[in-house]
């Protein structure tokens, strides 16, 4: 127990009427839990698709002039069919070398594909992330594509969040 000279103002217990101390997240003003649709906001990113049949070497270029590492594979409904990353390039030229490039991009995407909702919390997100080994997750709403995240979006929002914590931990400390 901290001494009492560190320790905040006491909060009565509703439930019981005992007196308790006031809880980190109230002491420190934690906000809401964010979510994907927070990071969406923040995104620049708004072209993130390319067709199943469109060339290898089409593909390349459009990540290249888009600076993404995976973009969503959707059909002519605008259905996502899978997703397709640099590393599914890389296996590529590794099984086909150099013929690659003139593949369609739907010999090399992923099919089965983990999505996630703009409601999702961020820190659900990282955990299927994590758990599933995989850099980009697109964003999913009413069986449209919405998004595409990247590790490091989700990274830098909780950077975010812990930063902000420890100001308002901070800022509780000092007075």
């Amino acid at each position: 127990m901290a001494p009492t000279s560190y320790r905040g103002p006491l909060v009565t217990d509703v439930r019981k009427g005992e007196p308790r101390e006031p809880s980190v997240e109230r002491a420190v003003g934690v906000r809401d839990q964010p979510t994907v649709t927070t990071i969406l906001g923040r995104s620049q990113a708004t072209e993130f698709g390319i067709a199943p049949d469109d060339s290898i070497h089409h593909l390349v270029d459009r990540m290249n002039a888009l600076r993404a590492g995976a973009l969503v594979v959707v059909d002519a409904t605008a259905t996502m069919v899978g997703i397709v990353t640099e590393r599914d390039v890389i296996r590529g030229l590794r099984r086909w070398g150099l013929d690659l490039f003139n593949r369609p991009v739907a010999e090399i995407m992923t099919r089965d594909v983990v999505t996630c909702s703009p409601r999702d919390g961020v820190d659900e997100v990282a955990r299927r992330m994590t758990k599933g080994s995989f850099r980009h997750m697109p964003v999913m709403d009413h069986g449209r594509a919405v998004g595409l995240l990247s590790v490091l979006d989700v990274l830098k929002e909780r950077l975010s969040e812990v930063e902000y914590e420890n100001m308002k931990m901070k800022e509780s400390l000092v007075g």
